[in-house]
């Protein structure tokens, strides 16, 4: 079983899918577009679409030509719509950082823990954390280190962006191909977090012009619309995010949310965090990734 086969396997959790739904609309209305389209579009709000996306999606289904069928017309807008940021995870600097960030709860440590195992594979992988205010993180980061093949660095210095600069000069220095950073969870609007993560840039800036190479925001899949103030906070933080990990994706969710993101930011979605294991991360593959939310049970 895949990956992504697994993952379709845990998504079991309430009574509806997007496409059951949808099918059980068109038998019931399939002489009335109209009607059809408002049905749907009562369906994809329910499922989390969010209202720009919705009306988006209803607009082009309007286009379609009259003999195309609603359901395979539905399914090529949300292929149209995830490919544009289906991402591919390449890395070339000589030591490429990788700055990660989320706000509390997004499951950012464990996600780190995910991609040390993932990249610890095929390459020389050394994991930091500069989260400060999170006592138990160090320890946290460091259990999960402990199940790759990636060395955990334990700094000399205090703060988080003095700890990001020591690590980055240590993995340059030690030649090692991949360095994951960890940062302290954010709360959106909270401005002094946000002047700090400007400031761990800087720092990680200073001590190799070529860092970072990705910046990575990790989001809670089951948080529903908030997703896009998270995202607008990180980036004007950051002035751009490299890409999203979606986590929790085998909890309650509704398929809507990683499809409204998709639609407004434009932001590749690279991976989906589907459990507690190191092993539970999926790399972003548009037709499987299509598939799955159309059966994403809802509601």
């Amino acid at each position: 079983m895949s990956l992504f086969e697994n993952l379709k396997s845990k998504i079991t959790q309430s009574s509806k899918t997007l496409r059951s739904a949808v099918n059980t609309i068109l038998a019931k209305q399939s002489s009335n577009d109209k009607e059809t389209l408002q049905s749907i579009k009562t369906i994809l709000l329910k499922a989390d679409v969010g209202i720009t996306t919705t009306d988006y999606i209803i607009q082009q289904l309007k286009k379609r030509p009259a003999s195309a069928d609603i359901n395979s017309s539905l399914r090529n807008i949300i292929h149209e719509i995830i490919s544009k940021v289906e991402g591919q995870f390449h890395l070339n600097c000589a030591t490429s950082v990788i700055l990660v960030c989320g706000v509390n709860g997004s499951g950012k440590t464990s996600t780190i823990g995910k991609l040390a195992y993932s990249l610890s594979q095929t390459s020389s992988v050394m994991v930091a954390t500069c989260d400060t205010f999170r006592a138990a993180a160090c320890d946290q980061l460091e259990k999960l280190v402990q199940l790759t093949n990636a060395n955990f660095f334990t700094p000399t210095a205090q703060t988080p962006s003095s700890i990001a600069y020591e690590a980055v000069q240590q993995a340059v220095k030690d030649n090692y191909k991949i360095l994951l950073l960890d940062t302290s969870g954010r709360l959106s609007g909270n401005k002094n977090l946000w002047l700090e993560l400007k400031k761990m840039k800087t720092s990680i800036q200073k001590a190799y012009s070529e860092a970072p190479e990705k910046i990575l925001l990790v989001i809670d899949s089951t948080c529903g619309q908030n997703v896009h103030n998270q995202i607008d906070y990180f980036s004007e933080a950051f002035d751009s995010i490299s890409g999203i990990v979606f986590t929790k994706v085998d909890n309650d969710i509704k398929p809507g949310t990683i499809l409204s993101v998709a639609h407004k930011h434009k932001i590749p979605i690279l991976f989906l965090s589907t459990g507690e294991d190191v092993v539970n991360l999926v790399q972003v593959q548009t037709e499987e990734l299509v598939t799955t939310m159309l059966d994403i049970k809802f509601d």
